[in-house]
Order: structure tokens, then sequence, then C-alpha cells
């Protein structure tokens, strides 16, 4: 639909009646050579299109991909999945603008951004069987030479389907996907990793200091070195986490905090060309200050 009015509230949701609104195919836009259905002199185009999973035993992500010009907001289901930056400080009325241009990229050889979903947010917000993908896409002005709105869903799948004449777009790229568990370990406890066969793939123990807010697997760089990490990243890469070679046992960083250990054992070696200098040693939110230094100590 394009509005000349605000929208229903609901527009987003399943339910909602669109027996009113134009049918045409997608892309939307001015006619410049990528559009199947042509507008003019719009400020939003509101979008609807049902899709159908049969059962989320064989999906394991969706990703939703849109070409545009100049803003948009998409929903599933009447939630919110994705925004451009552009659309950010609006609501998403009929009449908002985006707040600044964007071009499209298809058209140019370019792949538009995606947005990934696993299998646990399918779970969670999608049903087994109809669906509503709903989207909203904004002008940068009213007067603008061009417009484009052309979404694509895509479901990756566990077991290869027929897809018939719904392959994936030629820019399609496979994005990265991690497998994910909800099973709870204890610690000191072995993770085995074993195929269909029983054959062994791998097992690991978990430290027995591994605690809330930290976690552990191989380093990106070397698959027989574990890293310890304090970001989790469940269902992403590790890669942007730093690798710790260990734990500190938590027990001797409560002794710390509680001020059990005040002793404290340096050796310095220390040459300077000033006869007076000052050294500054932190520790454990205490400052000592020893100044009139020789030119040389032990």
């Amino acid at each position: 639909i394009i509005p000349d009015s605000q929208v229903d509230n609901d527009w987003t949701s399943l339910n909602f009646d669109d027996a009113s609104w134009q049918v045409g195919p997608l892309s939307i836009g001015y006619g410049d050579n990528d559009d199947n259905t042509v507008t003019s002199n719009v400020t939003s185009v509101f979008i609807r299109r049902q899709f159908e999973i049969d059962s989320f035993d064989n999906v394991k992500y969706l990703a939703f991909h849109i070409d545009y010009d100049d803003g948009f907001i998409a929903y599933i289901n009447g939630i919110e999945i994705a925004r451009s930056l552009n659309m950010s400080l609006v609501v998403g009325d009929y009449n908002d603008l985006a707040e600044i241009e964007n071009e499209a990229v298809i058209y140019s050889g370019g792949e538009p951004g995606s947005y990934i979903f696993d299998h646990e947010f399918l779970t969670q917000n999608l049903f087994e069987g109809n669906n509503m993908l709903s989207i909203q896409v904004h002008n940068a002005s009213a007067n603008s030479s061009d417009f484009t709105a052309r979404p694509f869903l895509h479901i990756g799948v566990v077991d290869e389907i027929n897809l018939g004449n719904n392959e994936p777009s030629n820019w399609w790229t496979l994005p990265n996907t991690y497998y994910h568990t909800n099973f709870k370990l204890s610690t000191g406890e072995p993770l085995i990793l074993s195929g269909i066969d029983n054959s062994l793939t791998d097992v690991i123990a978990l430290n027995e200091n591994l605690r809330e807010g930290l976690s552990m697997g191989y380093s990106p760089s070397n698959y027989n070195s574990i890293c310890y990490y304090d970001n989790p990243t469940p269902g992403s890469s590790n890669e942007s986490s730093w690798c710790y070679s260990g734990i500190e046992d938590d027990r001797f960083l409560q002794s710390l905090q509680a001020g059990m250990m005040r002793t404290l054992m340096l050796r310095y070696k220390m040459t300077t060309l000033m006869p007076l200098s000052s050294l500054r040693i932190m520790e454990m939110n205490q400052e000592t200050t020893i100044k009139n230094i020789p030119h040389q100590f032990h």
C-alpha cells in the first residue's frame, strides 16, 4: 500500500485484514530497470508478505536481505527484526522521512546487507505454519528522484530440499552459522562430541574455575589450544574476543579483594641520569611513593 494517512497499528500482525491493499510483484520503485511494480512520488510504501514454515526441525536459520532507497523497518509477526540506520530517530509513521539518502546496490553489482536469525529465534518468534513478513520503506524526501523496495527472505535448511524456481539469488553468500545447545554441564565434567556411528570426534573437560561471565573454546588461530573468554558470544564466533590462557582460582581473587595478601616483594634495577627521581607503585588501591632514589638500586 502507498499510504496517504496513518496505517493501523496492527498492520504488521499476521491476522491484520489487508484485503483492501494493492497487490503487485516486488521490487517496487520508480521504474529504473530494477522494479517489477512501478510507482512515483511516494514518501513511503508498506509491504506485507505471508510465508509458511512446515516444521522447525529442518530449519537452521532465517536470513533477511533488503535492497532499499532510502530507509526501511522490517517486522516478522509484528516483531521488529531490522531497521536501517537512517531510520533510527523516527517512529515509522507513514509520512516519516529517512534522515539521509541511501542508494540501492544490487543494480550496480553490490550485495545488500544481511540480518541472520538463528534457530532459537525462529522457535520463539515464528510459527510452524503461516507467518507474516512486513516492511515499510521510506524516501529521504517527498521529491526524491528514486525509490527502491526489494526485500529477500531466505531459509537455511538442515537437509536438502527442492526449492523449485526459488533458488537463492546469484549474489547470495552463505552466512557463517554455529552449533548451539542448551544443556548444562558442571565444572570438571567432560564434553564429548561423537558421530552418529559413535566414533569419537572430540572431548574437552570444563575448567574447574569456569564461572558466570566466562566461557572457553578453541583458539581461532590454533585448534589445539584452549582459550578462555571474558566476553561470551553464544551463537557467534569467538574471533572478536581476547584469548586468555587460563583462569585464576576464584578463592585467590577473593583473598586479594579482602586484603588478605598485603605483603609484596619487588626487585628493581633502575638507571637514571637524574640525581633525584620519583617512583610510584600502585598496590590494591594504595599508593606508595619512593623518593630520592639513587642512580641504581636493587
